[in-house]
């Protein structure tokens, strides 16, 4: 009998680990495809993730996922694609989530969809303070997480390593090439699926912006009905103090009016300035109000700024040759100079940008420069051995038509420019001073032009390179076009400046660069100087003169 019973026992006992065992063997060994984590820094989450997962089930990797999903055409996690999917590669169950930054802490989300449905089974939603799980956090999760995972139904069928799929009803193996069509239709799945995911991003983002918006509004909301509260209980103590002050006088000197005037006059101016003062914080509050509601200008930089003014000093020289082909001593002398120092002055104005506006009028505006040279001599021989030095004046003066666009917002960025102008530049030598007998054979020249250009602004780190060219259609150059000098002529001009900017503060800058400015003549052989020995065939068939400097300039953008 006692060893009936004991052997009774164990077979309850057998039994009941049985039992136990049977809904954990049932449960365990599940395969789940852990996917990315959508959004900011995710990558610490999903390792978080897998290795909770890893503690109970088996892990697919989700690259297998995604390669089968892109060959099966069945990129988007809809239920009928994850179940084609996972029915495919055998998958039990597929994780995937998303994480986006909220008001300085992360709300995180973790969905667990069935292998054998397609759709999801458990939604998880967290608000995390850091994009990763504190300890406490993470094993809340893994117990909810591997609970959902337990009651997934298992799928049955081939091997989960191989298996076959089927594309358009006939079975293809798992290694097979993709034709170029299906390769065509699966780039443009996979396009669009990073367009939905960009502006599902962006639609994010700007709800969050309209709810900190409407936030703020309502803080400022609430603390101005508090001020009027506060207001009212000060208005309630003033009458109480007032009935009670005239209970007072009444006792004391029998109830003199005239002496109540006073005091009641009194509070009320108090009441009066009270008043004002809470309305200027009123005038305050909803000037904060429109900041926050965009209503304001943003910071002042060059590229929006209604009035850019800068000067420094200019430096540059000249070199003025001919292309001759007669005899060698009659060639013309031509001109070189070295860099000499100048001042340079030029701005920007947009009229319409005045009052913080951002459209089409506000990029329309006028510019100008002046550019002069300090003191400049020109060397000639005296005729007797020696050289003699003669004034020389060079300018540069200009105004112009400009229109400006910006690519994006802030002080820095991109930006285009469109300009033309009208300007005159003149390098004129003091010939009168010259000693007597003495002739100076580079002709005196101002031009006139058209100026029309483009220039762009480039953020280079710290520092904004700035481009700007222009082509010069000449309508007038001075001496040298005479008769009795070289005649009429083609001439062609380029005008191209580079340079740097460097901001210091919100409103002050610095800027250096070089300039070069090109004008080439190709003479037609109607002036006197262009037969230089007078043997009646053209000697002098054309001119270049060049510009070349550069500048230092401080600048202010108002």
């Amino acid at each position: 009998m006692a060893a009936r019973g004991r052997l009774l026992h164990f077979c309850v006992f057998v039994i009941g680990l049985f039992a136990v065992a049977w809904p954990i063997a049932a449960h365990a060994d599940r395969y789940v495809v852990v996917l990315d984590i959508e959004g900011d820094k995710s990558d610490r989450l999903k390792k978080s993730i897998t290795r909770m997962v890893k503690s109970a089930h088996k892990v697919m990797n989700g690259r297998n996922y995604r390669d089968a999903a892109r060959r099966m055409r069945a990129v988007k996690l809809t239920p009928t694609n994850v179940k084609r999917v996972c029915n495919y590669l055998n998958a039990d169950g597929v994780i995937d989530g998303t994480l986006v930054k909220e008001d300085g802490a992360y709300r995180f989300t973790l969905r667990l969809r069935s292998g054998k449905s397609g759709a999801i089974t458990k939604k998880i939603p967290m608000r995390i303070n850091q994009p990763s799980l504190s300890e406490n956090m993470y094993g809340q999760l893994e117990e909810r997480l591997l609970a959902a995972i337990d009651a997934l139904p298992s799928l049955s069928g081939e091997s989960r390593r191989g298996g076959k799929e089927r594309i358009g009803g006939e079975p293809v193996e798992q290694d097979r090439k993709l034709t170029r069509a299906e390769r065509r239709r699966l780039e443009r799945e996979r396009r669009e699926e990073e367009r939905r995911r960009a502006r599902e991003e962006r639609e994010e983002k700007r709800r969050l912006a309209r709810e900190a918006a409407r936030r703020k509004k309502e803080e400022a909301e609430e603390r101005r009905r508090e001020r009027d509260r506060e207001r009212e209980r000060e208005r309630e103590e003033d009458l109480e103090e007032e009935e009670f002050g005239e209970d007072e006088l009444a006792e004391d000197e029998g109830g003199q009016a005239e002496d109540e005037e006073d005091p009641v006059g009194s509070r009320t101016a108090m009441a009066d300035d009270d008043d004002d003062e809470f309305d200027d914080e009123d005038d305050e509050d909803a000037e904060i109000e429109g900041k926050l509601d965009g209503k304001a200008g943003g910071p002042t930089s060059p590229r929006t700024t209604p009035i850019l003014i800068n000067a420094g000093a200019s430096f540059v020289g000249r070199v003025l040759s001919f292309r001759y082909a007669g005899d060698e001593a009659d060639r013309p002398l031509g001109y070189r100079g070295n860099p000499v120092p100048g001042v340079l002055v030029e701005g920007e104005v947009y009229p319409m940008a005045f009052g913080g506006d951002r459209g089409v009028l506000a990029n329309i505006g006028v510019g100008f420069v002046a550019d002069r040279v300090i003191r400049l001599n020109s060397a000639v021989d005296d005729g007797m051995g020696g050289v003699a030095t003669l004034g020389t004046r060079h300018s540069r003066y200009g105004a112009s038509l400009l229109y400006r666009h910006n690519f994006g917002d802030g002080p820095r960025g991109l930006s285009l420019g469109l300009s033309v102008g009208y300007s005159r530049l003149s390098f004129v030598i003091d010939k009168a001073a010259a000693p007597e007998g003495v002739i100076v054979d580079v002709p005196n020249v101002v031009y006139s032009y058209l100026d029309p250009g483009a220039s762009v602004r480039i953020p280079v780190g710290p520092l904004t390179a700035l481009i700007e060219g222009k082509f010069l259609a000449v309508l007038g150059t001075g001496e040298i076009q005479q008769p009795e000098q070289y005649g009429a002529a083609t001439v062609t001009g380029l005008d191209v400046d580079a340079g740097l900017e460097y901001r210091i503060g919100e409103h002050f800058l610095a800027r250096a660069g070089a300039r070069l400015m090109y004008l080439g003549f190709a003479f037609k052989g109607t002036g006197t100087l262009a037969d230089r020995d007078q043997n009646g065939e053209v000697d002098v068939g054309g001119a270049s003169d060049r510009y070349l400097g550069g500048y230092v300039t401080a600048g202010y953008a108002f």
